[in-house]
């Protein structure tokens, strides 16, 4: 199906499906998606697949948990499921250099567009808005400046590149964000730092740069960041799948509210820009990224791809054989055992 939809009275109602990912890989993609919904005057429902954030003790669907329906929906019925292309060059909140490939992860390509639809369609629950409203006044948010950083382990999005292009391996380009935020406190020397992170070791590393006046909120965190995807890093850590999402959305309101934001490449950082579109901003591998080949790395990423399904075809051939040659050994095995009852 492609995206544009003649809307009909049988089909004015599609459903949007999601597989696991982070809180504003969702956001984000929606927001898209309600900017093509508008433009072929149709409605959506959201079926959220094995989320992260889903507990047993929470009812209801997992985008309640914080936000209010998108729109009045009949859930008693059943609706087609729209094919939604994600990586795009025109993707609104979080476009790529080319159709079909995942990187880079680029700037919003329209703030204002996008915010528009937030204030239309994205609304926060009461107690997840008190929080932020209790947040803003305890930091004196806006009078800070906001900086965003992903921890370690982020390595999609084009940061695997990124991070090779700066000879920077399993950690992060700490020198870059730190001359950035240097640069700003020469003019604002009072300014405190509102620092967001998914990594603790972050945290440690700012704080002892630039001691009180770092500022954070109470999340969830560990030194390899990436807390949103159960891997071998963080299964045996013990936090609320719940808090995680409500952590991650209180901190991106705030960041809305500083003065301005030093970032890096994230969905949370692109959502922040299309929240308050007029928020000044420092993206600090804009340069690096003009210098990587991207027509390149695409093709070695599809080299990469290929190499993947012939090995999953190979396994999969394999698997059938064996069946087919077990089946076959154990008819010849009773056959055999029939010729000598005989005997």
């Amino acid at each position: 199906m492609s995206e544009s939809i003649q809307k009909t009275s049988m089909d004015p109602i599609y459903m949007l499906k999601f597989r696991r990912g982070g809180l504003f890989y969702l956001v984000n993609n929606i927001i898209d998606f309600l900017h093509i919904a508008e433009r072929n005057n149709f409605q959506f429902d959201l079926k959220l697949e094995d989320s992260l954030y889903q507990e047993d003790s929470r009812s209801g669907p997992v985008w309640n948990y914080y936000f209010e329906d998108i729109f009045d929906i009949d859930r008693s019925k059943t609706y087609p499921i729209y094919k939604y292309k994600i990586f795009r060059k025109n993707h609104l909140t979080a476009p790529r250099v080319k159709d079909g490939c995942m990187v880079p992860l680029l700037l919003p390509r329209n703030r204002e567009l996008a915010n528009s639809y937030i204030k239309k369609h994205i609304r926060l629950q009461p107690h997840i808005q008190e929080i932020i409203n209790r947040c803003k006044e305890d930091f004196s948010i806006q009078q800070t400046i906001g900086l965003h950083i992903r921890g370690p382990g982020r390595l999609h999005g084009g940061m695997k590149e990124i991070l090779k292009k700066l000879r920077v391996k399993n950690s992060v380009p700490f020198h870059i964000y730190f001359e950035h935020v240097d640069k700003y406190l020469n003019n604002c020397s009072d300014v405190k730092i509102f620092l967001c992170s998914d990594s603790q070791m972050v945290i440690r590393e700012f704080i002892n740069k630039y001691g009180d006046r770092i500022i954070t909120y109470d999340s969830s965190r560990r030194d390899y960041g990436e807390m949103h995807e159960l891997g071998p890093e963080n299964n045996e850590l013990e936090f609320s799948y719940y808090k995680l999402g409500e952590d991650v959305l209180v901190e991106t309101y705030l960041l809305a509210e500083t003065e301005f934001l030093i970032h890096g490449n994230s969905n949370v950082s692109n959502f922040v820009l299309c929240l308050n579109p007029d928020l000044e901003h420092k993206y600090v591998f804009e340069e690096i990224e003009t210098k990587i080949d991207w027509d390149a790395v695409h093709l070695n990423i599809e080299a990469e791809n290929q190499k993947r399904r012939l090995r999953r075809k190979n396994r999969n051939q394999t698997v059938i054989a064996s069946l087919i040659w077990g089946k076959v050994i154990s008819k010849f095995y009773r056959f055999i055992r029939g010729v000598i009852r005989q005997i």
